[in-house]
């Protein structure tokens, strides 16, 4: 049984589809079961239609606390909603209504628009957590524009803000570990280079490494992946 973040990989696309789960072995047995009884998302049905049934990958283990973090730096890693098959941006929300109106949105709209008018002062997602009590994770989500774009219409001179600092700070800058408070000791190459991690499922899938397998190097752990150590 993995606690972790999975990836589904579909024969003939570079598509993929990013998820999490307690049981990652068990939740794989539900995706095949939901496709080929044709109740899962209408994405994926069509990935099934198209590609046939994926196979799985794990792309890292961590506590149940993280599974949400987790997901969505991987998410946004893999652009796994414009460019795959996920339908939302963020771990545990949905895209249907926007703002209060979706059922399970956890803050009002007064509150993301707190949120929101603090962003465009470029005050730090830390702080501005701190002072309104909204998860990182969702201030995240509104200043990387993929949430709450509702407010777009409602501010748009403001919303231009944001959309042009996006431009400037890539998705992997808003999501990096030091955004996000870790901070990763420098680890060392199997051929003696030594690197500094911002984002480590990034890092990961660019050197060819288990992301489970590297944090626990990182974390003292374990003491190597693959040559690379502390």
């Amino acid at each position: 049984m993995t606690i972790g973040i999975y990836k589904l990989n579909f024969t003939g696309t570079d598509k993929v589809y990013i998820g999490q789960s307690r049981n990652i072995e068990s939740r794989f047995t539900s995706h095949i079961s939901a496709l080929r009884s044709g109740s899962s998302t209408k994405k994926l049905l069509d990935a099934y239609t198209s590609f046939g049934i994926p196979t799985i990958e794990i792309l890292c283990e961590c506590s149940i606390e993280e599974l949400n973090d987790f997901e969505n730096e991987t998410i946004e890693i893999w652009d796994a909603v414009d460019n795959g098959f996920n339908t939302s941006y963020t771990a545990g929300t949905y895209p249907p209504s926007p703002g209060e109106l979706n059922s399970q949105s956890i803050y009002d709209n007064s509150k993301i628009t707190e949120v929101f008018l603090l962003l465009i002062q470029n005050i730090p997602c830390e702080v501005i957590s701190t002072k309104t009590g909204v998860k990182v994770s969702t201030i995240h989500s509104i200043s990387s524009c993929h949430n709450h774009k509702w407010l777009a219409s409602k501010y748009p001179k403001e919303y231009s803000i944001l959309l042009n600092r996006k431009g400037r700070n890539t998705a992997d800058e808003v999501l990096s570990a030091k955004a996000r408070g870790i901070s990763y000791p420098e680890i060392i190459s199997p051929d003696g280079v030594s690197y500094s991690i911002t984002n480590l499922n990034k890092f990961a899938r660019e050197h060819n490494l288990n992301v489970g397998n590297l944090r626990s190097v990182l974390i003292k752990e374990r003491h190597t992946h693959k040559g690379w150590h502390l």
